[in-house]
């Protein structure tokens, strides 16, 4: 998106969330329904954005950047507000438990998606403050292990089956998002321990604190809104890597990885929504590039439908294996044949580590 007003979305979202929760019952789920209900059929109806050409790159000036990091930030902020509008929520009003699902299903929305992928874009920059801002976003849907499993362990073993991260084929969303979590906690844990535990004994204080000073009701909504967030996002790294793996050569290294180990769409409230993370094989080979200088790539495989929809697809795994086995069984194929007419000569193995 060239404008930068629109990745500014978190702002109308977080009115949105509280308009439902003043106008109580169903209303409080406000936010999961325009987003899971509306936003499949939106996005398909937006259609895609391949901008920016290379040439829209070098005309980006320094005041356009400092804006687009302004909507980052803005986002990051939004979100912990809305964390702690939702605790005053919890611990202040009378809610029926079916209130309280409502409130964290919406405030879980904002801290899983808006928030989420706002940490995933600071933790890959140079800033301390950055890295910093994304722990804490991290932390707040209490998950604080994954910028160490992200930077450390995905970006160097995706398309393995030593990655936490990509998802295998025939595998379903529900079989993949228990062993992600698992698995990306020990690889954290192997890479990092004593950041990491220190990460998990400051969020558990932070539970702990929410106990004692705003009770029951606020404790277990931040538990539900954390699971919810963690939910979203493993599910998404589920849509990301599906049935895409490396070839293993005989010296048990593993080919260098390209654009053809991400599944990329381009479209527009897609990426708009989520900084540009579906342009996810462009992420993968500059993982320090800003969003939106994130491009377009061809020689990567497409999905056929936005984040929105493909997500939902996911939850229902005979249409998700029923849609996508095919595909990732004729993008091998081609990629098979590409690989005999030598189109990726001179690719380096590398070994993950």
């Amino acid at each position: 998106m060239r404008y930068q007003f629109p990745y500014f979305i978190s702002i109308p979202m977080v009115i949105c969330m509280i308009l439902g929760a003043y106008a109580g019952g169903i209303a409080f789920y406000a936010l999961p329904i325009l987003a899971f209900g509306f936003m499949p059929f939106a996005d398909a109806m937006a259609g895609q954005s391949r901008w920016p050409s290379k040439k829209a790159l070098e005309r980006i000036t320094s005041a356009q950047a400092r804006w687009y990091e302004v909507a980052l930030i803005s986002a990051g902020s939004v979100t912990l507000l809305a964390l702690v509008w939702g605790l005053y929520v919890a611990s202040r009003w009378t809610l029926t438990a079916w209130e309280l699902g409502g409130l964290a299903l919406s405030v879980g929305l904002i801290t899983g998606y808006s928030g989420i992928v706002t940490a995933h874009e600071m933790m890959h920059r140079d800033s301390r403050a950055y890295r910093l801002f994304a722990w804490i976003l991290m932390s707040a849907v209490i998950y604080p292990h994954y910028p160490v499993e992200h930077v450390l362990s995905h970006h160097h073993k995706f398309g393995t089956h030593e990655d936490a991260a990509t998802a295998r084929r025939g595998e379903t969303v529900y079989a993949f998002i228990p062993r992600a979590i698992f698995v990306g906690l020990i690889n954290a844990l192997k890479l990092r321990p004593l950041p990491v535990v220190a990460a998990y004994i400051c969020t558990a204080i932070g539970l702990a604190a929410i106990y004692l000073f705003l009770g029951t009701h606020a404790l277990i909504f931040t538990i539900l809104q954390g699971l919810f967030a963690a939910f979203l996002l493993e599910a998404t790294q589920y849509v990301q890597h599906y049935g895409l793996v490396r070839r293993k050569l005989p010296n048990g290294r593993y080919e260098s990885p390209g654009p053809e180990l991400s599944w990329d769409t381009s479209n527009l409230l897609t990426n708009v929504n989520l900084f540009n993370l579906a342009r996810h094989s462009d992420h993968h080979s500059f993982s320090r590039r800003p969003y939106y200088r994130l491009r377009h790539n061809d020689a990567a495989p497409q999905l056929p439908y936005g984040y929105a929809a493909m997500f939902l697809v996911a939850l229902i795994p005979p249409l998700w294996l029923r849609m996508m086995d095919r595909r990732v069984d004729d993008w091998n194929a081609g990629l098979a044949e590409r690989r005999r007419d030598g189109h990726d000569a001179g690719r380096e193995p590398v070994t993950p580590r």
